[in-house]
């Protein structure tokens, strides 16, 4: 069935620290997520296909960028720093680049997980300020 799919869906919850854990900085994450595009759209070359994130997203805690799939860790402190880092490596190394369809963001319900109004903020006023940010540089 694979000659009858438009696009290559993926999760997209790799380590992305660089050893630092909470410490990294986008630099750090940028740097991090360059071995996963170069595989991931070496990939999507080779089969004719972009890709589609089905899950783009880091929980609020400190451990999120070591175990990002971990959104359990109820021991780790919370950082929403950290969060808006990662969305922000993200969208800086992925922004514009030719094999990549789109993403979906989960949203959580507040009974799974700790969800509160100012980490839905968080990523709405960091989706806008990316965007705002990749259309500044195409100007440039």
């Amino acid at each position: 069935f694979w000659d009858d799919l438009d696009v290559i869906g993926m999760n997209s919850y790799w380590k992305l620290d660089g050893g630092k854990k909470s410490k990294a900085q986008v630099d750090d994450i940028v740097e991090a997520w360059q071995p996963i595009l170069r595989d991931v759209t070496e990939f999507a070359s080779q089969q004719g296909k972009p890709v589609f994130f089905l899950e783009v997203g880091w929980c609020s805690i400190a451990n999120a960028a070591h175990e990002p799939w971990d959104y359990t860790a109820d021991r780790e402190p919370i950082d929403n720093d950290l969060q808006k880092r990662l969305y922000e490596g993200f969208f800086r190394t992925w922004w514009g680049n030719e094999h990549l369809a789109g993403f979906s963001v989960p949203c959580l319900l507040a009974s799974a997980v700790a969800l509160t109004a100012s980490t839905e903020r968080l990523i709405s006023s960091l989706v806008a300020d990316c965007c705002s940010a990749a259309v500044a540089m195409e100007r440039t």
